[in-house]
C-alpha cells in the first residue's frame, strides 16, 4: 500500500483509500493529514466536484501531501454518523489522531478548495507525532502543551484565514487543557504566555494586552 502511495505521488494522481482504519494507518506511517470526501454515485455536485477538483492537474499534484479517503454516504454509515454528515459533497480534513482542521459542505468551484489545500504545509510530521503521543496520555500537561504550541507554530505561517483560525483554535484547546492540568507554576506561566501569543496570531490584540496586564 505504501508503494502504491509513493507511485501515486510520483505519477501525480489522487489515490483514494476506501477504509478509514487503513487511511489512519497510512497517515501515521507517512506523517500526512487525511482528506475525507463524503460522496455518493447519485450526487450530481459530487460528480461535478470529481471532474473540476479531484481530477484537476493541480489537485493531483497537491494530493501527495495527504491521504485521501473517499467515504460513501450510503454505506459508510459509521463515519457519516460520527461526523454528522447530512448533506454532500462534504470535505473534512483531519489529523491522523482525528482532529478536525477543516470542514466544508457543498461544491461551488474548485478554487475555494484549492486555496485551502495550497495553504496547508506539506510537512506536518511533528503535528502527527505529538497528536499520537497525546493519545497515549491525555492527562499529561506537557504533551498537551507540546501539541498546542505545534498547532500554533504551523498556524502562524498559514495564509488562508479560515484554516489559520482552525489551527489556532486547536492550539488554544490544548494549551487550555495543559494549563488546567499543570501543577508546576513556572510551566503554567509559560503556557499562559503561549496562550496570549495565540490571541496575537488570531488578531485578538486587545485581549492579549489585557491578559498581559
Amino acid at each position: 500500500l505504501f508503494s502504491m502511495f509513493l507511485s501515486a505521488n510520483t505519477m501525480a494522481q489522487v489515490l483514494w483509500v476506501r477504509n478509514y482504519d487503513v487511511a489512519v494507518g497510512v497517515a501515521k506511517k507517512m506523517n500526512k493529514l487525511i482528506v475525507m470526501d463524503f460522496w455518493a454515485v447519485w450526487c450530481t455536485p459530487c460528480l461535478r466536484m470529481d471532474e473540476k477538483l479531484w481530477e484537476s492537474e493541480e489537485m493531483k499534484k497537491l494530493a501527495k501531501n495527504f491521504v485521501c479517503l473517499r467515504v460513501n454516504y450510503d454505506y459508510d454509515l459509521k463515519l457519516v454518523s460520527h461526523y454528522a454528515v447530512r448533506a454532500i459533497p462534504r470535505v473534512i480534513i483531519i489529523t491522523a489522531a482525528g482532529e478536525v482542521l477543516y470542514d466544508n459542505l457543498g461544491f461551488m468551484d474548485e478554487e475555494s478548495y484549492l486555496t485551502v489545500f495550497r495553504a496547508i504545509p506539506g510537512d506536518i510530521g511533528e503535528l502527527n507525532i505529538k497528536s499520537i503521543a497525546l493519545e497515549e496520555n491525555k492527562k499529561d500537561p506537557r504533551a498537551n502543551y507540546s501539541l498546542g504550541t505545534e498547532f500554533q507554530r504551523i498556524a502562524k505561517n498559514i495564509t488562508n484565514d479560515e484554516l489559520k483560525r482552525n489551527f489556532l483554535s486547536c492550539g488554544s484547546k490544548y494549551l487550555n487543557k495543559a494549563q488546567n492540568l499543570c501543577s508546576d507554576p513556572v510551566l503554567a506561566e509559560e503556557i499562559e504566555l503561549y496562550t496570549v501569543l495565540n490571541d496575537v496570531y488570531a488578531g485578538r490584540n486587545q485581549k492579549a494586552l489585557k491578559m498581559l496586564e
